[in-house]
């Protein structure tokens, strides 16, 4: 009789760890509540020397088959930590799990429902609620978007490019296992930091189609504790979003007719003012607002706005509706 470990699982839940156990325990609880049974939870641990992280999960290694811990097998950091966990996943979904995030009980179950009735899906995305210090301060609402939406790869690369779309963080996705074994993995690339998430979705939708799953199963934290993003700058930031925009146009379809780089960059430009303005930087948001003159970087940005203020409404790129 083959033991539970030696069962392939439809979803591997990966979880890249460093030196966070209190927060890796409340992440890896999430996990092993799923409603959704048919899973395995690999944990990969970048500390060295191994710490309290690694003796707190092989103590649940070893009372639950399910679970499973590795060490990182290439340089430490994010991107090869992710990686090794992607070459150890077996199920055919694979479920990023970041150690200061946590899963509704019905995340695993919901995704893998709206998937299973699809074909041709390369990543399932969530919203998530934003959680800080342990109180919910933003959740991503489902509002006016159907419950379940579907966008073709080239459309999700223009909607991606058009700021028309927000994936969200690895947590938010799932992603099919076929396209890791086409070579979708995540990738150290001019010194990208933030970036790299959005990398691998683009990798990841050259095999597939994007599904959207439009209610909040994911709890992302913030607080006290660093992420790849507190520890960047603004100027950081947005050079990377400009990046990934030149990135991006190449792979579009032409006849998506995409705006020339320039007017997406200075869309760019008008949605770091409007956050400038709302942090209280007034001189540096007028600055930047009035030296953009091309009336379509404002059309874009002005659709920005109102779709964040209505979602499921002015969208660019139109959403096929899946399930109302």
């Amino acid at each position: 009789m083959r033991s539970a470990k030696d069962v392939r699982p439809r979803v591997s839940v990966v979880v890249p760890t460093c030196g966070r156990p209190e927060l890796l325990k409340q992440s890896l609880s999430s996990a092993l509540n799923q409603t959704y049974q048919n899973i395995e939870i690999i944990v990969s641990d970048d500390e060295w020397p191994a710490g309290e992280s690694w003796r707190m999960v092989h103590a649940i290694a070893e009372r639950d088959p399910r679970v499973r811990l590795i060490r990182n097998e290439g340089p430490r950091g994010q991107v090869s930590n992710m990686n090794t966990l992607l070459r150890a996943a077996r199920g055919e979904w694979i479920k990023p799990l970041y150690d200061d995030d946590v899963l509704s009980p019905e995340c695993i179950e919901k995704l893998v429902d709206a998937a299973s009735a699809q074909e041709g899906v390369a990543i399932a995305a969530c919203l998530a609620q934003h959680v800080c210090e342990g109180k919910a301060i933003r959740i991503e609402a489902r509002k006016h978007r159907a419950r379940v939406e579907r966008l073709h790869a080239d459309e999700s690369r223009l909607a991606m490019y058009l700021q028309d779309l927000e994936i969200g963080i690895p947590t938010q996705v799932m992603v099919h296992r076929s396209c890791i074994v086409r070579g979708a993995m995540m990738e150290h690339r001019n010194n990208f930091k933030s970036g790299v998430d959005v990398l691998w979705y683009i990798r990841a939708l050259a095999h597939g189609d994007l599904l959207l799953v439009n209610e909040a199963l994911v709890d992302r934290h913030q607080g006290a504790h660093k992420t790849v993003t507190s520890e960047m700058s603004d100027e950081e930031l947005y050079r990377e979003f400009a990046s990934i925009r030149e990135m991006l146009l190449p792979m579009i379809d032409p006849a998506l007719q995409p705006p020339e780089l320039p007017v997406v960059q200075e869309m760019l430009g008008l949605i770091r003012s409007a956050r400038e303005l709302c942090l209280g930087r007034w001189a540096s948001a007028i600055r930047r607002a009035v030296s953009v003159h091309d009336p379509r970087a404002w059309g874009l940005f002005l659709r920005w706005v109102m779709r964040r203020a209505f979602p499921g409404r002015f969208e660019v790129v139109p959403r096929l509706i899946v399930s109302a």
